[in-house]
């Protein structure tokens, strides 16, 4: 029994300091790739999004369909398991909406912080006048 709690506290020891991860340093990204990045993100979320909403939205419908073709004066609910899982994957898009409105919000921040296709350290605000004749 002491070999085997030995050997175990060894298997335990070895296997934890093999799979354990390295933590590599963070390196700054500059505005344009942090631009690039969100409107990556921005399209991939929106996409998946879509695919969600697209797919859930055709279970549910083949579910109901299936359920008031079979069932239609019977008291069977054939159908009902396709339709709620459509509704829960057609429901699961709204997390994919927002996380892509959120990746579009900051997009739109780098955009915005004057950085994007300059590399410069100062920022500049100036003063215009525009005159209508």
């Amino acid at each position: 029994m002491k070999t085997f709690f030995l050997s175990l506290l060894f298997f335990i020891g070895s296997f934890y300091g093999t799979v354990a991860q390295v933590i590599e340093e963070e390196e700054t990204q500059t505005s344009p790739e942090l631009f690039d990045f969100h409107t990556k993100k921005k399209k991939q979320n929106f996409t998946v999004a879509f695919i969600t909403l697209g797919g859930g939205t055709a279970m549910f419908l083949g579910g109901m369909s299936q359920n008031l073709d079979n069932c239609l004066f019977d008291d069977c609910n054939d159908g009902m398991p396709l339709a709620i899982s459509g509704a829960i994957i057609g429901l699961s898009s709204i997390y994919f909406f927002e996380r892509g409105f959120f990746h579009k919000k900051e997009a739109k921040f780098q955009l915005q912080s004057g950085a994007i296709g300059h590399n410069r350290e100062v920022r500049y605000s100036g003063l215009s006048i525009t005159i209508d004749l």
